[in-house]
C-alpha cells in the first residue's frame, strides 16, 4: 500500500517522546501554512539519531502518516495522528508543500451531509498499512474528509473498498464539551481528500 507525505513548515517544540528498543524517538510541531490565511500544526515523530535541523527551521520532508491509539479508560481510546520521519527531503522544493498519497481499504463511512450553506460532506476512515524495513507491517487508521462536487460522486463509497486518494493533510481546532458546561478545544487531523480512485482489490 501507498503511504507518501510531502511537506514544508517550520519545526518547533522538538522534545523527546519515548524509547523504543533501546532507540530514543523524539517529537514536534510542524507549522505548516495553507493556500489561504491558515496554517496546519501537525505533529513529527523521528528517530533521535535523523534530526538535522534546529528549533525554528523551515524544512521540507517526505514521510508517512500514521496513527497511534492509546487507551485513555475503560470504555475509550485516544488516537493521535502524526507524521514519521527520516527527514528525507522532496525531490522539488516550493513556497507551499503539503501532499499526500495513500492507498487501503474503507473501514469506517458516514452518509452525506450538507452545511447550513449547503455544501456536501462525508468522513470515512481509511486502513492502510505500512511495511517496515523487518518485513513487518503497522496499521494506521486515517480519518478523511470529502467534500464538494467530490464528496458527491463518491458518497456511494462502502465499507471494504480499496480506494487510493490524494490529498493534504490539516489540522481543526474543535471544541470538547466535558459536561456541566465545561468544554476544551482539542486538536484533530484528517486528510483533506482532493482526489479519489477506486482500486481492485490487492
Amino acid at each position: 500500500m501507498l503511504n507518501n507525505v510531502e511537506i514544508k513548515g517550520t519545526i518547533r517544540r522538538i522534545q523527546p517522546s519515548h524509547f523504543m528498543n533501546g532507540i530514543q524517538y523524539m517529537r514536534a510541531d510542524l507549522i505548516v501554512p495553507r493556500s489561504v490565511d491558515k496554517e496546519d500544526i501537525l505533529e513529527l515523530k523521528f528517530r533521535e539519531s535523523a534530526l538535522n535541523c534546529s528549533d525554528g527551521d523551515v524544512i521540507s520532508i517526505k514521510g508517512n502518516v500514521r496513527s497511534f491509539s492509546q487507551k485513555v479508560s475503560d470504555t475509550k481510546n485516544k488516537v493521535s495522528i502524526y507524521v514519521y520521519t527520516q527527514f528525507d527531503e522532496p525531490d522539488f522544493d516550493s513556497q507551499y508543500i503539503n501532499s499526500l498519497i495513500l492507498t487501503g481499504d474503507v473501514c469506517k463511512i458516514e452518509p452525506l451531509n450538507y452545511t447550513t450553506t449547503g455544501k456536501p460532506n462525508f468522513h470515512f476512515i481509511l486502513r492502510n498499512k505500512i511495511y517496515t524495513h523487518d518485513d513487518n507491517f503497522v496499521t494506521c487508521y486515517i480519518p478523511c474528509s470529502v467534500w464538494g462536487r467530490l464528496a458527491k460522486d463518491f458518497c456511494d463509497l462502502q465499507v471494504g473498498d480499496h480506494v487510493a486518494i490524494e490529498g493534504e493533510l490539516h489540522s481543526r481546532l474543535y471544541k470538547k464539551r466535558l459536561g456541566e458546561g465545561d468544554f476544551e478545544f482539542r486538536t484533530a487531523h484528517e486528510a483533506l481528500v482532493t482526489s479519489i480512485q477506486m482500486l481492485d482489490e490487492e
